[in-house]
């Protein structure tokens, strides 16, 4: 195994882009065959990251369902050990990170079957407050070759899945003087072309930081002066180029792939603690602590088309559907128009869950109730086609994911597969 102490980089006079130092070549173990995709979203094609893929979308184009209710079959459910990491799924191999009561792993399933590949340590399980379940909170990223896994307590790596042996390896607590926030290092690695994103947590001299994927070394570092604690960047692609938009603490930025160098920044807003979504025209959702933003990105300062106190302080996922953005507001799902801001509809219960676009219907896995509903959701109201019971009620906090006609649950301590029919 090789351990990989990222590149020194220090800044260029005009900020935002940096120059490199030499390092010592790595061994030849090290150096990987690496096939680079040709287009950033070139990942899409599996759900093999944090909310499904680059865009952070949690949405599934499945033109064979159509108008027809999708229905939902068990496939295989398996124990699980404590964890609310995501599952990423690449073709048959699926991974998601977990306890066994000692140390946190990293853990490659077969996604066809549920059977165990094989587990990686990720560190020592750390107790953290009473109601928190315990084991990894960041989701890992996957591609046809290796998984990119960060850990509670700042370690990040690089594994080979066919073997599930570590490539590389390095830890932003040490090398970017990232601070661990109260419940450990959550954010969740992007994968952009060749390069893994991460957001460092409470680094402000490298609030965002680009890493080679086949070798760990720092491809670029961009010192914001603020720094996150749990969100995860987000890719949104423009006519003339894609852009790397993050919130960070006091500061949204979008950043140049290529680079990092800042595209533009706007200050003195509210952080929040999700994640920024991509919209299908291409504006971005930023869900803030105070209030809700959209806006529209281009070659300078973006276009803010609304901002509203729906969604604000938003915990869990807001999906795009049918021209509405949906999500629970004050624990009520709640129907927003995309264009405007504008509230439309609330469902009179109050209800926790997870959320999911599948072609035109919405899929809700209601976790007290554990239940999966199935709504046709448009500007009047959210009205629920089918409901199924799929599990025991529980605490629900690890969102969907969906692969091959397959849904993904993950209750605290159980991994649960449905396929539609």
């Amino acid at each position: 195994m090789h351990r990989i102490e990222p590149l020194a980089l220090e800044p260029r006079p005009r900020g935002g882009c940096f120059g490199r130092r030499r390092v010592e070549a790595l061994g030849s173990a090290a150096l990987l065959v690496f096939a680079c995709c040709c287009s950033s979203f070139s990942f899409a094609a599996e759900w093999n990251q944090w909310l499904g893929g680059p865009g952070r979308t949690l949405s599934v184009t499945n033109p064979s369902i159509g108008d027809r209710v999708p229905l939902l079959t068990p496939r295989w459910r398996r124990p699980l050990g404590s964890g609310v990491a995501g599952i990423s799924i690449w073709g048959t191999n699926a991974i998601t990170g977990m306890t066994d009561g000692k140390q946190d792993l990293a853990v490659l399933l077969d996604a066809t079957t549920g059977v165990e590949r094989w587990r990686v340590p990720l560190g020592r399980t750390r107790k953290r407050s009473e109601g928190t379940p315990l084991g990894p909170l960041s989701t890992p990223a996957i591609d046809g070759d290796a998984a990119y896994v960060q850990a509670l307590d700042g370690g990040f790596f690089c594994v080979d899945i066919a073997s599930g042996k570590v490539r590389w390896e390095t830890s932003v607590k040490r090398v970017f003087k990232a601070f661990e926030p109260g419940y450990g290092f959550a954010s969740s690695p992007l994968l952009v072309d060749n390069l893994v994103i991460l957001l460092p947590a409470g680094s402000t001299s490298a609030s965002v930081t680009a890493l080679d994927r086949r070798t760990g070394e720092v491809r670029w570092q961009t010192p914001l002066g603020t720094a996150t604690e749990y969100s995860s960047a987000t890719l949104a692609p423009q006519s003339n180029r894609s852009q790397i938009v993050v919130q960070l603490g006091s500061r949204m930025a979008g950043l140049e792939p290529r680079d990092g160098r800042p595209a533009w920044q706007i200050d003195d807003v509210a952080g929040g603690l999700w994640t920024p979504l991509v919209l299908a025209n291409g504006r971005v959702f930023f869900p803030l602590a105070q209030e809700t933003q959209l806006l529209e990105l281009g070659t300078g300062t973006p276009r803010k088309i609304w901002a509203s106190p729906v969604f604000e302080s938003v915990m869990g996922p807001v999906v795009e559907i049918n021209g509405l953005l949906v999500g629970h507001h004050k624990r009520r799902l709640t129907g927003v128009d995309a264009g405007t801001g504008e509230r439309l509809w609330q469902l009179p219960d109050e209800t926790d869950g997870q959320l999911l676009v599948l072609g035109s219907w919405l899929l809700f896995v209601n976790d007290r109730a554990g239940r999966l509903e199935v709504l046709e959701v448009d500007r009047t109201k959210a009205a629920v086609r089918h409901r199924q019971t799929v599990m025991k009620s529980t605490r629900m906090e690890t969102p969907l994911a969906f692969a091959s006609d397959t849904l993904y649950l993950r209750a605290t301590e159980e991994l649960i597969a449905l396929k539609v029919e």
